[in-house]
């Protein structure tokens, strides 16, 4: 919608975190929507989400702590129970706030 003048005001740019794991309609996808677009779309990632995740099953520990991704197991009930997860944060929202902070002058580190 900004790309088309419906939003405004126009962005500088769009970030994408990229986990490496998305499917391969999401990639096409992107490489399609960076021809439309007026301003760059610019992809971050702090690694391979599935091949971090399986390192980590083996007993690898990467990146100094180990990220949950959406898993269930079964409840003390017998239901589906959700465990917990902080993919999100590390895979996405971390390496855009890192990116943001790269783009405002900061040094890309937190606190610094």
């Amino acid at each position: 919608m900004a790309a088309r003048g419906e939003l405004g005001p126009m962005p500088d740019c769009a970030i994408f975190a990229d986990t490496r794991s998305e499917p391969t309609a999401v990639y096409a996808h992107l490489d399609w929507l960076e021809r439309q677009l007026p301003f760059p779309l610019l992809r971050v990632e702090r690694g391979d989400l599935r091949a971090d995740c399986l390192a980590n099953a083996r007993g690898d520990i990467l990146h100094g702590k180990c990220s949950t991704i959406p898993a269930f197991t079964r409840g003390k009930d017998g239901r589906a129970a959700p465990l917990m997860r902080q993919c999100t944060r590390d895979y996405k929202i971390d390496p855009i706030n890192k990116k943001l902070r790269e783009l405002l002058g900061g040094s890309g580190q937190p606190g610094r």
